[in-house]
């Protein structure tokens, strides 16, 4: 695991521990809160992040999860006695796809991973009075959230935007493309996302221009092998989507 201060409250910590995907979870400390953005593979990644942390036993901790997903997720249990946070749909899903994400990835758990719900969901947006606001950003999953640090201007994406490549796994491509116009019309100083610790300007426009292709059907050949065989599973996963 590796510990990277990103501004005067932010640290990424991120882990190598799936093939190919580097993850991150984010720290944001506030004067009466602590942030934690994800929690990944179990209690185990979380213990480092918890002992990184004393003032954790004093200040609020607020957990956000920004989607289902079972890296973003596993983590929850180390926090059980702590606020929850996501989107109404994330804990639906968490509960319904528990059993079928613990079969499928369950060799990723880090410690003895328990099924922990969020305990307090929204729809559209929610904020803080130390200018922390989340809100619904639905992209990459439906139930995606984004967290916008305004004192900061940092914006977490979570799987929304990711290096080469998103992999988009709902296809709802116009909510897609709108949730990125939001991110644009911010204007944050700094983007992050959970596979890509430093998001550039570019790749959010480039994403929101390949998100048009995909809409309009047209022929989209990468020269770069890893950026095709994404963008392959993505049509895949658009037709059977449409089936």
């Amino acid at each position: 695991m590796k510990q990277e201060k990103l501004n005067k409250d932010t640290y990424a910590f991120t882990f190598d521990t799936l093939e190919g995907f580097e993850t991150s979870v984010y720290v944001i400390e506030k004067k009466e809160r602590i942030y934690i953005v994800d929690t990944f593979c179990g209690p185990d990644a979380m213990m480092p992040i918890i002992e990184a942390f004393p003032t954790m036993n004093t200040k609020e901790v607020v957990v956000i999860n920004t989607h289902f997903h079972w890296d973003h997720i596993w983590g929850n249990c180390a926090f059980e006695n702590n606020k929850i946070v996501s989107h109404r749909l994330c804990k639906q899903w968490v509960k319904d796809q528990w059993k079928k994400q613990i079969v499928e990835n369950g060799t990723y758990q880090m410690g003895n991973v328990q099924m922990v719900l969020p305990n307090i969901t929204f729809e559209d947006r929610l904020e803080w009075d130390d200018r922390i606001l989340l809100f619904h950003s639905p992209g990459h999953t439906t139930d995606s959230i984004s967290v916008f640090d305004q004192e900061t201007g940092l914006l977490i994406v979570g799987d929304n935007l990711e290096m080469p490549l998103i992999y988009v796994e709902a296809w709802d491509l116009d909510a897609y493309i709108a949730t990125l116009k939001i991110y644009t019309s911010l204007n944050p100083k700094e983007m992050t996302a959970s596979h890509t610790l430093h998001i550039e300007r570019y790749c959010l426009e480039e994403t929101i221009a390949y998100l048009e292709a995909l809409k309009k059907g047209s022929s989209i050949i990468f020269k770069d092998v890893v950026k095709q065989k994404i963008h392959m599973s993505n049509l895949n996963n658009l037709r059977t989507s449409r089936n």
